[in-house]
């Protein structure tokens, strides 16, 4: 069987990011053999008519469906959260970190048991940040909602049109999840 199928194969059915190391264990090659495989395969699948796409980041790999056609698949999401952490969730993801305590500015209410719900999900990471907590989206975000997380060698123009994807794309997700739970 031809390498670059199995790859293919491999990170399609995966449906999260693979390391290095898994890819080499399933193609058995050397670690340093995997990124000339990768970007093989990403040369061929942006030369074909395909919706899918191969993103690298800190030597792993995952394929994900192409931003343009994410909007007429978003229903289909198996993401659950109700519509006010949908909504911190895609404040967070278009500031890129937040501190929780300006949440409020956006936010009325009880904010709190809606950052902890996505705490618990695993969407949101927090760290201390003197008296508050600052609040930065996961790499399962990233994986569950095809996001890429801004990388610090970015240029910010990237970093701008990724945000706005992002809130865009959860914009998509909640609109269909109040569509499901909608009484017919």
């Amino acid at each position: 069987m031809e390498t670059k199928r199995i790859l293919e194969a491999a990170l399609f059915v995966a449906g999260r990011s693979l390391s290095f190391d898994e890819i080499a264990a399933i193609l058995k090659c050397e670690k340093e053999n995997v990124l000339p495989q990768i970007e093989e395969l990403q040369k061929e699948m942006d030369a074909g008519a395909t919706c899918l796409q191969i993103e690298i980041e800190d030597e792993k790999a995952e394929m994900q469906v192409k931003p343009a056609y994410l909007q007429h698949i978003s229903s289909l999401s198996k993401v659950e959260l109700s519509r006010k952490a949908m909504k911190i969730l895609a404040l967070v993801a278009k500031k890129g970190e937040l501190l929780q305590s300006d949440l409020h500015d956006y936010f009325k209410g009880d904010i709190y048991a809606y950052v902890t719900e996505l705490k618990e999900k695993g969407y949101l990471a927090s760290e201390k940040s003197g008296n508050t907590r600052k609040l930065k989206p996961t790499l399962k975000f990233r994986e569950e909602f095809q996001i890429a997380i801004e990388n610090k060698h970015e240029k910010k123009e990237d970093a701008a049109e990724q945000k706005d994807e992002a809130q865009q794309k959860l914009g998509n997700f909640s609109q269909a999840s109040e569509q499901q739970q909608m009484p017919q």
